[in-house]
């Protein structure tokens, strides 16, 4: 994404949020001088309810949503620790691509991600 960066991680018990933001922005910014960060950021833990598959998807469909690529383009941002932790991976076209269809549905899971209804 252009102007953010959508992650989604499971935080170990040594380090907080903020320390893992923290050494990560600070990785980005020896390997690229780039970037500008702003002074905080937005998170949502996620509560033992919600579905971290719904959000792993949301996530990789954010550029396809924002027509940043088309569905049949690879998004290079999508960086999963292994292509088999996520069940929609398997109904994903090669590549990976997302399904066509699949743009219809986005629109309605983040508005339910964004009101809580997820």
């Amino acid at each position: 994404m252009p102007d953010h960066v959508p992650l989604l991680l499971r935080l170990g018990a040594r380090l907080t949020l903020d320390r893992v933001i923290a050494k990560w922005k600070a990785q980005v910014s020896r390997s690229s001088s780039n970037f500008a960060w702003q002074a905080n950021y937005f998170e949502h833990r996620l509560r033992p309810e919600e579905s971290v598959e719904r959000y792993a998807w949301y996530v990789f469909m954010n550029p396809y949503r924002a027509r940043l690529i088309g569905v049949d383009d690879c998004w290079p941002g999508w960086w999963p620790t292994s292509q088999s932790a996520w069940n929609f991976m398997d109904r994903a076209r090669p590549g990976p691509h997302p399904q066509p269809e699949w743009l219809e549905q986005v629109e309605e899971t983040a508005r339910a991600l964004i009101t809580g209804e997820a």
